[in-house]
């Protein structure tokens, strides 16, 4: 899509007015740090948030009074959302700043004018002229490039350069993950690219497995025939076949009329798994019809390149192995009815949006759904080698995906300035009530994901089992606690609420997790007895299915230890607040004493449980370990930090789900330091 030019006004300031050129598909928060970046002397001593803008669109004067600052623009909005639908008018004002505190002096006004006038000059062609030629050459350069790409692949086969091998470049900053030497990149002409701010594209595992489904669909088979899983590891694309097309060894079969959605989390990379589908289309000398804009199509085939209207495809211009690609986005919602009328293959890539899938019904056959992975770090650190001049590392990569969603657009944008990122999730939650932060789950459950926060918070992943189902999940402890905490000021409160909600969402991974890391933290140091179940503590791994209890685990009762276990009833009273909290680092000094202990920082790869109890009279502790997965090793790192500590004996309590069964595993070396083993199937709102 072209490039936008936005004429900015400084509020009430008349002489401040310039202009910014930014694509449609960045956000506000990066409007702003163009503002910033473009305008150094007028907004020296401000930072990006301090801006607030107004979308404003109009031919009166900008001289305006008292803004709603309700209404000022979301910095997560992209700037394609804010004119949607919008006629960019020559001669307006498109955009109104706004800085709290900024009120420049007639001197200062001088010089705001002067400098932006530097960058604005007067010799420019009329805008609205400008605007429609430049809005013509951004169209033509897209074909320009389909043009440059058909002459490179079509009919090439193998032998192409486009696919090459790529040399993994380490920026020595995670010198402990390991990823593979090289990966694969398609090279493609760059006005293909523009719009990605990417140099290549680096072919995922996913992108192979993913085309593997759709062509068995194509060919008429079933899902069930599908080799295709969720395991299947690496993501990198293997480094000793650098190329390898499936289309020519299908070509000879006709496709049927058939559709494939493939749904993913926005920014994974969706549609340049399209642009990979093309190029491999084309070495087999396949033709393909394109669509990423509502009245356009590009038609490719042997002949060349073509651009047509929508409205003027039909069979005649159409061979019958065309295959439909259609890239769903906010100028193309859903797949359009001339599409549907040609009766060919379709693969339609789309956001969880419900407005982009509701063709289906309307469709007359079914349309058949492939829920695509997010990125995990190997592929990033490949993807960031790949693309020239990337600003964010290694590191910082990787605590970027301990903080947020594991998509990559976000993570190169933000990956150097998270602090920023996180600032915008949170001015977007201010606009939200609790109850409609709540809400965001459960659109993710109905794949209807907002444009404007849903998926910075809520990941759409493929199930466990199949990618024809997805699940919605929280990823991180940061996001988590991000939505718990702004839906209750209590922590226990908000664990408690999100639980509710997660009970409904079923095959969660991390949000259970994390919820009942919180009941461990948070609801057990309150006190209480609650029933246990006694484990074999000898076996090599001590199972337990869902039973009767047959001891009581009480904590901070009246009267007594800091906790014990009992075969009889022996708690009635206990006294909230009575334990000490404290919370720890492995890496720092402590002494022990009465009290429940948790660690600051628990990430998901962190060897160290959730928490423990510890009488220091018998020098005793009582570990919890939340497991919400079917197993889990309770780390050697663990035991042998409390054994330094002075810890004589240990009791091992692992916390369950209620109905859920208990795989515990830890090294048989430790027998002698672990006292006894229990299973808690907890029930938070007993």
């Amino acid at each position: 899509m072209p490039t936008f030019h936005l004429l900015c006004a400084i509020h009430n300031q008349p002489n401040a007015v310039f202009e910014v050129d930014i694509d449609p598909e960045r956000t506000v928060a990066h409007l702003k740090q163009y503002i910033i970046d473009q305008h150094k002397l007028t907004f020296a001593q401000f930072e990006p948030w301090h801006l607030k803008l107004w979308k404003w669109n109009k031919l009166t004067p900008h001289e305006v009074g008292d803004l709603n600052s309700n209404d000022s623009l979301n910095p997560i909005y992209t700037i394609g959302s804010v004119f949607e639908g919008d006629t960019l008018q020559g001669q307006c004002i498109h955009i109104l700043i706004k800085v709290p505190g900024f009120n420049p002096s007639s001197s200062d006004k001088s010089i705001i004018s002067n400098a932006l006038k530097r960058g604005h000059s007067s010799s420019r062609p009329d805008r609205a002229k400008r605007l429609k030629i430049e809005d013509t050459l951004g169209l033509d350069s897209v074909l320009e490039g389909l043009n440059l790409l058909w002459q490179d692949a079509w009919g090439k086969g193998s032998a192409t350069n486009l696919f090459q091998i790529h040399k993994i470049d380490r920026d020595g900053t995670l010198p402990h993950i390991d990823t593979p030497e090289t990966c694969t990149v398609l090279n493609l002409p760059p006005m293909l690219l523009r719009n990605y701010e990417i140099s290549a594209i680096m072919i995922r595992r996913e992108y192979l497995i993913a085309l593997e489904f759709v062509i068995l669909i194509a060919q008429g088979g079933e899902p069930s025939q599908s080799k295709h899983r969720h395991e299947l590891p690496p993501n990198l694309s293997p480094a000793g076949d650098p190329y390898l097309n499936p289309f020519p060894l299908y070509s000879s079969s006709p496709s049927r009329p058939r559709a494939v959605t493939l749904i993913g989390h926005p920014g994974i990379g969706k549609t340049l798994f399209l642009l990979y589908v093309l190029v491999c289309r084309m070495l087999a000398s396949l033709p393909s019809i394109c669509m990423e804009e509502n009245d356009t199509a590009y038609i490719i085939n042997s002949s060349g390149v073509k651009k047509v209207n929508v409205t003027a495809l039909n069979s005649t211009l159409i061979t019958d192995d065309s295959w439909c690609l259609v890239d769903s986005n906010d100028r193309l919602p859903e797949v359009p009815k001339a599409i549907t009328a040609l009766r060919k293959f379709i693969i339609q890539t789309t956001s969880p949006h419900a407005e982009r899938t509701d063709w289906w019904t309307k469709f007359p056959r079914r349309v058949y759904r492939f829920f695509m992975r997010e990125w995990d770090l190997q592929e990033l650190i490949a993807a960031r080698s790949v693309q020239t001049g990337e600003e964010a590392s290694e590191l910082n990569l990787k605590t970027f995906l301990d903080r947020f969603i594991a998509a990559a657009r976000q993570a190169f944008i933000y990956g150097s300035a998270q602090d920023m990122y996180a600032r915008l999730i949170m001015e977007t939650l201010e606009d939200l009530s609790g109850d409609q932060t709540l809400e965001i789950i459960h659109s993710g459950r109905l794949l209807d994901l907002d444009k404007k926060v849903s998926h910075h918070l809520v990941l759409i992943t493929p199930s466990a089992d199949t990618r024809l189902e997805h699940l919605t999940d929280i990823p991180t402890r940061f996001l988590y606690e991000t939505i718990r905490d702004y839906t209750r000021k209590d922590a226990l409160q908000g664990a408690l609420l999100l639980h509710e909600i997660f009970k409904e969402v079923t095959e969660t991974t991390f949000a259970i997790d994390y919820i009942y890391e919180d009941f461990a933290r948070y609801l057990i140091p309150r006190g209480g007895q609650r029933s246990v179940i006694t484990m074999e503590k000898f076996l090599p791994k001590r199972n337990s299915l869902p039973q009767d209890p047959d001891t009581f685990f009480c904590v901070g009762c009246d009267g007594g230890p800091p906790f014990h276990f009992s075969r009889l009833s022996s708690c009635t009273k206990h006294t909230p607040g009575k334990l000490k909290i404290t919370g720890f680092y492995m890496d720092e000094p402590l002494v022990l004493e009465n009290g429940f202990y948790y660690p600051h920082v628990k990430d998901k790869d962190q060897a160290m449980f959730d928490g423990f109890l510890y009488d220091e009279t018998i020098r005793t502790a009582a570990v919890l370990q939340v497991m919400t997965r079917d197993k889990h090793f309770v780390p050697d790192a663990g035991f042998a930090w409390l054994k330094s500590l002075g810890v004589e004996k240990v009791y091992v309590v692992g916390i369950t789900p209620v109905g859920k069964s208990l795989d515990l595993r830890f090294n048989p070396e430790w027998d002698s330091l672990v006292k006894a083993v229990y299973h808690l199937p907890l029930d938070p709102e007993k």
